[in-house]
């Protein structure tokens, strides 16, 4: 029984070089919108995310930062882990308040292109932490590529 008990972890590593971790897609960003627009100004959007994996997938962690008009704008993290299960696409509802110095450097163009169909100028970028059991894997992305 004990001989048992102790090929478990072995098996368990052997079997994880056979299944590679890949990295969920992001999809778009949607529902891009300023609100409050005063001293409390915040934008929120909602980051499309997709796992390509044939298995289910935590997100651990999520560092990302808001580019308009190649300035960043603000960064934003995710809260809370996400469980994305096999090949679910899923809408990440983010707010984040812009740092108030980086808001002069933007300038008219930054601010209108909020409100264009047109986002050319608009980024998102950073790094997401994914987790499978008890291997874990950090990539970068960026959208547009």
């Amino acid at each position: 029984m004990i001989k048992k008990i102790l090929w478990l972890p072995v098996v368990a590593v052997c079997m994880s070089g056979c299944v590679s971790l890949k990295m969920p897609e992001v999809t778009g960003v949607s529902n891009l919108r300023l609100t409050d627009l005063s001293k409390d100004m915040s934008i929120q959007f909602d980051l499309g995310l997709k796992n390509p994996n044939s298995f289910g997938v935590t997100l651990k962690s999520m560092k990302t930062e808001i580019l308009l008009a190649d300035s960043v704008v603000a960064s934003v993290g995710l809260r809370h882990k996400q469980r994305l299960a096999a090949g679910q696409k899923t809408q990440l509802p983010f707010t984040v308040k812009p740092d108030v110095l980086s808001m002069p450097k933007l300038g008219w163009l930054g601010i209108t292109q909020l409100f264009k169909k047109d986002d050319k100028k608009f980024a998102v970028k950073g790094e997401i932490k994914v987790r499978k059991f008890i291997f874990s894997k950090k990539y970068k992305f960026s959208y547009p590529k």
